[in-house]
């Protein structure tokens, strides 16, 4: 087992995890982010399904949407599926002047998928 020191332990490489750990790191902040699974199962799964325009300004003021830029797909609604049914979401009514939601998920996940 490796031992660390860090002013900041975040527990969980999801989405808010990975954020939060940039955004410190960004400050000045040390921190260390844990996660139980190793990196090519983090990276090769999807834990935003879509991200409200809101979030993608936060994410390109701090540098962190090169990724989502190249790879993200903007679309305006989403159907989620379920075992009580589906439910279609309509993205593009985010706000006056906001993009529709961007959207970059692996071929193999489930769940919502853009129309």
């Amino acid at each position: 087992m490796t031992t660390a020191q860090a002013g900041v332990v975040i527990v969980g490489a999801g989405p808010a995890g990975l954020v939060l750990g940039n955004l410190l790191l960004d400050r000045g902040v040390d921190c260390v982010i844990l996660e139980r699974r190793d990196r090519a199962a983090v990276e090769g799964r999807s834990r935003a399904g879509h991200l409200a325009a809101h979030s993608v300004r936060v994410l390109t003021e701090h540098g962190l949407a090169g990724g989502l830029s190249a790879r993200g797909k903007t679309h305006t609604t989403c159907l989620f599926h379920s075992d009580r049914g589906e439910f279609t979401l309509d993205c593009g009514r985010s706000g006056p002047g906001e993009p529709g939601l961007p959207h970059g998920r692996p071929a193999n996940s489930s769940g919502a998928r853009p129309m």
